[in-house]
């Protein structure tokens, strides 16, 4: 499993990196203020990716069949539950389109 420095790891690359090299502003961490867009993952998972449960608008995908060690269990966005085990919250949030500042 992954040991207590890979999470911030982890959280640079998939979410401050990102919100930088793309300039989006109020996103990339999680403080006061910003919006509180965040998964939850399971660092010890052990499952094959399968596109017939793949949320693609098109069931046919390259990575069926592809094992994976990380998944993600739970998606909010500002803050809200949109997404846990498999399923879209019946009272999920809605997104906003939000333009980088440059």
């Amino acid at each position: 499993g992954a040991d207590g420095p890979a999470l911030p790891l982890f959280a640079r690359l998939l979410a401050d990196n990102v919100a930088r090299r793309f300039a989006l502003p109020g996103k990339g961490r999680i403080a006061e203020g910003l919006d509180a867009d965040f998964a939850l993952l399971d660092l010890e998972a052990d499952y094959a990716l399968e596109n017939a449960t793949a949320l693609y608008r098109h069931k046919q995908g390259p990575y069926d069949g592809r094992k994976c060690t990380v998944a993600v269990r739970a998606t909010a966005v500002r803050g809200g539950l949109v997404w846990a085990e498999g399923r879209i919250a019946p009272e999920a949030a809605k997104g906003r389109f939000v333009a980088p500042s440059r």
